[in-house]
């Protein structure tokens, strides 16, 4: 199967190499308005505890967690994919991780596809 074109420029790295030291972390804001649906891949390393939960909004200033959103970190290393349709017509969406315990570092990727065709800003 070949490679769609478009394929690098969906794809956005929103966590490199964060240390999980502090209470919270937060990933770069995505705009997904022009998009059916989008994913976080984010995979982690060292004993972190904690909530990894994905947030989004309407403005990009308040924040809601999305229902069903949340995963805990239970002091391992470990990974998850995250897939969202957004039918919600949210507009900004983040990962949003809540330190209860121990030390380690996340990574994380975000793909955005169904390119929303005749839609405009």
């Amino acid at each position: 199967m070949s490679k769609d074109p478009r394929q690098d420029e969906y794809l956005h790295s929103f966590l490199v190499d964060v240390t999980i030291g502090s209470s919270q972390v937060l990933g770069d804001v995505l705009d997904i308005i022009a998009y059916d649906e989008y994913s976080f891949q984010i995979y982690w390393s060292g004993t972190p505890v904690g909530d990894f939960t994905i947030e989004q909004s309407l403005d990009g200033t308040n924040w809601e967690t999305l229902t069903g959103s949340t995963l805990a970190a239970g002091g391992a290393a470990g990974s998850h994919i995250f897939e969202v349709s957004s039918a919600r017509q949210m507009r900004f969406v983040r990962l949003y991780y809540t330190r209860t315990g121990s030390t380690g570092v996340v990574n994380g990727v975000a793909n955005k596809s169904g390119f929303r065709h005749g839609f405009s800003q």
